[in-house]
């Protein structure tokens, strides 16, 4: 598991399309497995990160997942989209924010890096990472989980 940073992501405004559900574009030679887990979420499979360090940014270009906003980078899909918990675990712990999220293009706005969709997230196993696994409780309602206190409890396990 990765240590250390952490990123926040915030969807706002108006709705500015309609998310896509189904796959139907290409993936490059060493991605496979493409699993539409979520509305606008693809997750792929690829080629292990020993193997291909550059695969992130490469599937980010990629005019094939073009339609797609948010793509995660996996080691397996069957696994990553076993469950939601699993998904949620792959997602949140298997990525660097400083180095495992790609984009199409890159902008720097007064000081706020800014990616163009699709927005790749490496969350295939790096050396030095662990496959540790604990067992996450879902609330009964995500949207009343007090975010703070799970963003402390976070911080406090890294210490």
């Amino acid at each position: 598991m990765n240590k250390g940073s952490k990123a926040m992501m915030m969807g706002l405004g108006k709705k500015r399309r309609d998310l896509p559900r189904e796959f139907s574009g290409s993936l490059p030679p060493d991605c496979a497995h493409p699993n539409p887990f979520l509305p606008g979420t693809l997750v792929v499979q690829g080629d292990t990160y020993e193997n291909s360090p550059e695969l992130g940014p490469k599937l980010a270009a990629w005019e094939g997942v073009a339609d797609w906003p948010v793509i995660l980078l996996v080691d397996s899909t069957a696994e990553a989209t076993e469950s939601m918990q699993e998904f949620i675990w792959t997602f949140f712990t298997r990525f660097e924010p400083a180095a495992d999220i790609h984009g199409k293009e890159q902008q720097v706005k007064r000081f706020h890096v800014g990616l163009t969709p699709p927005i790749v997230f490496d969350c295939r196993l790096k050396l030095g990472t662990l496959r540790c696994w604990r067992w996450i409780s879902r609330p009964r309602n995500l949207w009343t989980v007090n975010t703070i206190q799970l963003f402390r409890r976070s911080l406090d396990n890294d210490r």
